[in-house]
């Protein structure tokens, strides 16, 4: 309803009456308490309309759902424990722990029980996960019957069937194997077993594969090949497939599925993975000739189709873990083939052009990497703040744009500056994924804020770049306003926080690690700082981002302690024995932190920590002042000082067994978490190995993970998926997940 409805129906003599003690008394009386009244009304109006949506699954509340799959017999599975305290968080919780979709399909799934098919279906409706079903008795070794012959089934190992020893054990597997009596269903996968005659094993995906849209490919600084990476940070990266909804009623296969692409599925499937719009794509531009009037002219960028690539290893047999390329026998064209324009390697994530195309100026590339969740400088739907509440100038920036500069676009906004006031607020939206090079300094005046952006759908890279041989440059930031970086990627150097900046905020950022990484993911700057604060006064709030050690410099007498805040992090040091936090010159940092939902690779050392929350801090944490703050439901191992704890390990799983009267000196080294990989730039990257102890898989506040990932809440997910597939499944059949990822 308007705003003023309820004003409106007064008389018009009333009206008057009453705005005439605007000037007497600086507002209408009148209006001002029917505006009151009229919010009340529009809340019990809204009230009213949600109860009617409150009948049906389709329309519902987020709170109402596990209240619908009761009624259906389809109640919560697992205690969801304490709830989030943000609303926004709570929402998506209760989205991902109580699924719409499952709850719709529950009466169509009691029909479909004992299908196949169906187990994939509840892998995703519960879950959220893509899935892929394997009957294993298809797939054992028996003696072939003369007069029954399968003669695609039970076959010996083919050594020369490539395609089938690349498969081996995973969920597109063909070969034969030998009976394993052990439940495909148990919970440790070391006490898993997949080859039994009852034994259904659904297999599952935890990495999902995220686009990355014509970005620059990074060539390789070697004058011998004309070599480049898929990741503009030029390291090594598996490509990964973009899932294609299969027909109804049918199985998955590789292109349907999230899946890591082999050289061999890719050589069998090229015109399934690739393409415009599909799993990768290359482009190339030739070099141009500029015209005399001194302007630019656009880049025209031509497709590679899809029989002009050779599909093969781009890592050197004799070294295959140092980067380093072959020298290749690229193929003579012939009368049915032509003389390939570009080799490519899905595994190792690298192109190659053969000798002769040194014509080729530019490669633009799409493709798909994995990654446990959406953190970090990415493409995936993220939410967009503005600033401030209130209209802000935009600058975009971008091909096509006005603005093709970082730099640009920045002093466009500094030249709007009116003496003795505050600039409008700015918003500098990157509209691509392209590379911008710094550089750049950014002054924010008081009262001001300026945001740097990405548009949804772009992963833009800010590089910096030395440019004074007596200099180490980084992204400076100073003044006394507001300075927010949102959705973008700030590699060669780290951003630097001067003056008097009041807040700096950062959201969905990664700031590289170590600077830049190597082919294979170590970090070429080890301990340099990402952020480093030198600012006489500010607050820095870290969200879903990824970044390197923080480093202040602070005068600890004069001045108060900053406040840092991080949630939904990682923080990463290279090694846990490094410092993550501390002081520029060493020691402690004068900060007072606040620490939810993170994975700290390094040890922190600050002046006082406010809350650590379901978080792990992998190097220890050592502080001050003890009498201030709390840390629960984290790992830390010691030796730490911190303020008082609450149920962290591995100190409460030890006093419990002394309490019982136990003694295990291998306890600390069994809690200690696990991870696929601690790198940067793999997929697997600070995500918790199965095998990890339940104590930090299920240790947080609400029995999720600690950690950057938390809110996936993959324990839930997978103790609801276990239930389902076991009310799915016939009698006297073994089934459970099988995590492909």
């Amino acid at each position: 309803m308007p705003a003023d409805s309820l004003y409106r129906l007064l008389p018009e003599v009333v009206r008057e009456r009453d705005e005439r003690l605007v000037e007497a008394l600086g507002s209408a009386p009148l209006r001002d308490l029917l505006s009151v009244i009229q919010a009340e009304i529009d809340t019990l109006h809204g009230g009213l309309e949600q109860l009617y949506d409150d009948w049906f699954i389709e329309t519902c509340a987020p709170w109402v759902v596990p209240y619908l799959g009761d009624l259906v017999g389809r109640p919560t599975i697992r205690p969801l424990g304490a709830q989030p305290s943000e609303r926004g968080r709570a929402i998506a919780r209760a989205r991902l722990l109580a699924p719409r979709r499952d709850v719709a399909n529950t009466v169509a799934n009691r029909r479909r029980k004992g299908t196949l098919h169906l187990l994939e279906d509840i892998a995703e409706d519960v879950a959220a996960w893509p899935a892929r079903a394997v009957e294993s008795y298809r797939l054992l070794g028996w003696n072939q019957h003369l007069a029954h012959l399968h003669l695609d089934r039970g076959r010996t190992v083919d050594l020369r069937d490539v395609d089938a020893l690349v498969t081996l054990g995973g969920p597109f597997d063909r070969l034969a194997h030998r009976v394993d009596v052990r439940e495909v269903g148990a919970e440790r996968p070391r006490t898993q077993g997949l080859w039994n005659i009852p034994s259904v094993a659904v297999h599952v995906w935890r990495l999902g594969s995220y686009p990355i849209t014509r970005a620059p490919a990074r060539a390789v600084d070697s004058l011998s090949v004309d070599g480049y990476t898929f990741s503009v940070l030029g390291n090594d990266a598996q490509l990964f497939a973009r899932p294609q909804r299969e027909p109804e009623l049918t199985i998955a296969a590789e292109s349907n599925r999230p899946v890591p692409i082999s050289r061999q599925a890719l050589a069998r499937e090229l015109p399934t993975f690739y393409g415009r719009g599909r799993s990768l794509f290359v482009e190339i531009a030739r070099p141009t000739v500029q015209p005399d009037d001194g302007q630019t002219s656009p880049v025209a960028y031509e497709p590679i189709n899809s029989d002009e690539i050779l599909v093969t290893s781009l890592r050197r047999p004799d070294s295959p873990n140092d980067g380093g390329w072959p020298d290749l026998a690229w193929p003579l064209s012939t009368a049915d083939s032509p003389r390939p324009r570009i080799a490519i390697d899905p595994e190792a994530g690298r192109l190659m052009f053969p000798p002769g195309e040194s014509d080729v100026e530019r490669v633009r590339v799409s493709y798909r990497h994995g990654f446990s969740g959406p953190m970090g400088g990415g493409e995936y739907p993220r939410p967009i703040h503005d600033p401030v509440p209130g209209p802000a100038q935009v600058f975009s920036l971008g091909a096509g744009e006005r603005y093709a500069t970082l730099a640009a676009a920045v002093a466009a906004w500094h030249a709007g500056a009116v003496p003795g006031h505050a600039r409008e607020p700015g918003v500098i939206e990157i509209v691509d994924s392209e590379v911008y090079d710094g550089p750049v300094d950014i002054t924010v005046g008081e009262g001001e804020s300026l945001q740097i952006r990405a548009r949804e759908g772009a992963r833009p890279v800010i590089r910096i770049l030395d440019t004074l041989v007596d200099k180490r440059e980084a992204l400076n930031v100073k003044g006394a306003g507001c300075f927010i970086l949102d959705g973008v990627i700030v590699e060669g150097r780290g951003v630097e926080i001067l003056g008097d900046v009041r807040e700096v905020r950062i959201r969905h950022c990664t700031l590289v690690p170590g600077w830049s990484v190597d082919s294979e993911c170590r970090p070429e700057h080890a301990g340099e700082a990402s952020l480093r604060i030198r600012a006489r006064r500010t607050v820095v709030t870290i969200t879903k981002s990824i970044l390197g050690p923080i480093h202040t410099q602070h005068d600890e007498v004069k001045e108060e302690p900053y406040r840092i805040t991080v949630s939904d992090s990682i923080l990463d040091a290279e090694r846990p024995s490094e410092p993550v936090i501390r002081r520029t010159t060493g020691g402690m940092a004068h900060a007072i932190l606040d620490i939810r939902r993170t994975t700290v690779f390094g040890k922190i050392f600050a002046h006082a920590v406010e809350l650590g929350e379901d978080s792990m801090f992998l190097g220890g944490l050592v502080v001050e002042r003890r009498q201030l703050g709390c840390i629960r439901f984290s790992y830390l191992p010691e030796p730490t000082r911190t303020p008082s704890r609450y149920r962290c390990q591995p100190e409460t799983a030890m006093a419990e067994l002394a309490a019982a009267g136990g003694s295990n000196p291998f306890l600390a080294a069994r809690l200690a978490p696990r991870f696929t990989s601690r790198r940067y730039g793999q997929p697997g990257y600070a995500q918790l190995r199965l095998d990890c102890a339940d104590e930090i898989r299920e240790g947080a506040s609400d029995e999720s993970e600690m950690g950057a990932f938390h809110d996936l809440y993959q324990p839930q997910r997978i103790a609801n998926l276990r239930l389902r597939l076991e009310e799915s499944t016939p009698v006297a059949m073994d089934v459970g997940p099988v995590f492909a990822t």
